[in-house]
């Protein structure tokens, strides 16, 4: 088994799609290394051991950079906090057999430090692809053009510098590859895919579906999810009350801005909103089919795996279905591009009557642990890493 240093962006104990993701994917690392250390970002509260397997020695980075300092940072190429810690680190501790970086921005300068210190194989997991994520998630003005410029470039360093890449669906495989970097390149990009992290506690239970509820849920804060939901409303909504009689809608998450709130007000009692649940999964469970209406971005809409957890059937633009084929392909997820399709995967959702169990199985047998797990191990092994 090999020794593992994973280095992540993300805070851990957040509850969005690029923290969940990342738990899974380094209790992936860490339940196929007989040492792992994990370099992570530290914030005041964060608790780290409980979101950590027993074998993972956690090393913590705090960033003490004022807030000016960080926005000239971005005019500078600097674009996280780890550079000066990890070149520090790794010039004492450097007995590593892989390193793992958790998401191409890290690329940046990191892989030039790794290579400084180590043997080390590189592995570089991509999130998403940047230019696609940025263009819909856009930072603030002031800082869009340098930080836009250099997140790309992290992101070719990355692809090149990293000896093996791993990517969250098919689609952006299938992007890096069509770039033409070099075959050296094509054959260090693999499709990963997500999955629950280890202590995922199971949430599901049997119930039965009438095909009446719809829920939506997300960061509704978030520039990608509130402009989906004013599309959905603006496109889709008319074609859904026509065609389920006495249908509900219920939107769900953080932090609803006071637009989408004026909006979803307009419509009375036939949508209804519930901001800043205490536990989500008390709101989608009462649901019948989990709609998401995401268009943009690029990567996996983890937002998903949260309907299907819970037996809901999916409804989603063709957009958010990456790295949901086996699901599509069993008939517990439809999509749509356009009113004529939204209208007809919904009347082929409708009419399918498929079984929560059903659903749950076709999660379970994609997105699990262990089938995250054995999927990455396989990978290992063909590139004999392991």
């Amino acid at each position: 088994m090999m020794k593992t240093l994973f280095i992540t962006r993300h805070y851990l104990d957040q509850n969005n799609g690029g923290a969940i993701g990342a738990r899974a994917y380094l209790d992936a690392f860490a339940s196929l290394s007989c040492e792992c250390t994990l370099i992570y970002p530290n914030h005041k509260g964060l608790n780290i051991d409980n979101y950590t397997l027993d074998n993972v020695k956690t090393v913590s980075c705090d960033d003490l950079r004022m807030k000016w300092r960080k926005g000239i940072d971005i005019y500078r190429g600097i674009l996280h906090r780890f550079n000066d810690f990890v070149d520090k680190y790794l010039s004492v501790n450097h007995n590593f057999d892989i390193c793992v970086l958790d998401h191409s921005i890290l690329g940046l300068h990191l892989i030039d430090i790794i290579r400084k210190h180590t043997n080390s194989k590189i592995i570089t997991i991509h999130c998403n692809v940047e230019k696609q994520y940025n263009k819909d998630n856009p930072v603030i003005l002031p800082l869009r053009i340098p930080y836009t410029k250099f997140i790309e470039k992290a992101e070719l360093t990355a692809l090149k510098g990293s000896d093996l890449n791993l990517t969250v669906t098919h689609e952006d495989a299938e992007c890096f590859r069509s770039w033409n970097l070099g075959e050296d390149v094509s054959n260090s990009i693999e499709y990963w895919g997500t999955f629950e992290y280890k202590k995922t506690h199971p949430i599901y239970t049997q119930h039965s579906l009438k095909y009446k509820n719809f829920i939506i849920s997300g960061s509704l804060n978030f520039p990608q999810t509130e402009n989906a939901i004013f599309d959905f409303f603006n496109e889709y909504y008319d074609i859904l009350k026509g065609t389920v009689n006495d249908c509900t809608l219920t939107i769900t998450g953080r932090n609803p801005s006071e637009r989408l709130r004026k909006k979803i007000l307009s419509y009375a009692s036939a949508v209804r909103l519930i901001p800043n649940p205490c536990y989500i999964y008390d709101v989608i469970k009462n649901g019948d089919v989990y709609i998401c209406p995401v268009s943009g971005g690029s990567g996996v809409k983890l937002r998903i795996m949260d309907g299907l957890k819970l037996g809901l059937p999916i409804l989603c633009h063709k957009n958010s279905a990456c790295g949901y084929e086996t699901i599509a392909a069993g008939k517990g997820l439809f999509s749509y591009s356009n009113q004529k399709s939204f209208k007809y995967s919904l009347n082929n959702l409708i009419n399918s009557q498929l079984d929560s169990d059903y659903i749950y199985q076709l999660y379970k047998s994609r997105f699990s642990f262990e089938a995250g797990k054995n999927r990455l191990e396989k990978i290992l092994k063909e590139k004999n890493f392991l």
